[in-house]
């Protein structure tokens, strides 16, 4: 069995809530981290991205239907946390 680009997990919601801020760790250079709150309508997850390596923070924006492809998920106190590539059709 060989695993396809979009065999993994998908979400689907509204984002709720966008908050970008900059963010520094020590000695590393700063960069900004985007926080998106999305809901199914039942469940609320976060997605998380960063340009930490030369990547561009996607343009979310409140009240906008997104799909993402995850990469990372984890869970900590109830909040779900996501990681991954938006797949907008």
């Amino acid at each position: 069995m060989s695993l396809q680009a979009g065999d993994g997990l998908l979400l689907s919601g509204l984002v709720m809530s966008v908050d970008t801020q900059e963010r520094k760790w020590k000695d590393e250079p700063a960069y900004h981290q985007l926080k998106a709150a999305v809901t199914n309508g039942k469940q609320m997850f976060l997605y998380v991205a960063d340009d930490k390596k030369g990547q561009t923070l996607p343009p979310l924006k409140p009240f906008t239907r997104i799909r993402v492809e995850v990469d990372y998920a984890d869970t900590e106190k109830s909040i779900v946390t996501v990681r991954g590539r938006i797949v907008n059709d």
